[in-house]
């Protein structure tokens, strides 16, 4: 699993927090049947959905405020 590639861990909480930030599914399964579109590069596309969690929620330009 290390080093490869191609492995997309649609069981970890933050990776699918990501998913759903960015308009994905946020279900394991429905995940993996989107993330078989990214076959080879599945990892990548993980590393993407892990920072999009850590993201900070943008300021409303209307109050200044986060939106949660």
């Amino acid at each position: 699993m290390l080093g490869s590639p191609d492995n997309l861990l649609t069981s970890d909480l933050a990776l699918r927090q990501g998913a759903g930030l960015l308009g994905l599914p946020i279900e394991p399964r429905a995940l993996a049947a989107r993330g078989a579109d990214w076959a080879p590069w599945r990892s990548y596309a993980g590393m993407h959905l892990w920072r999009a969690a850590g993201a900070i929620p943008p300021i409303s330009p209307v109050s200044s405020k986060r939106i949660e």
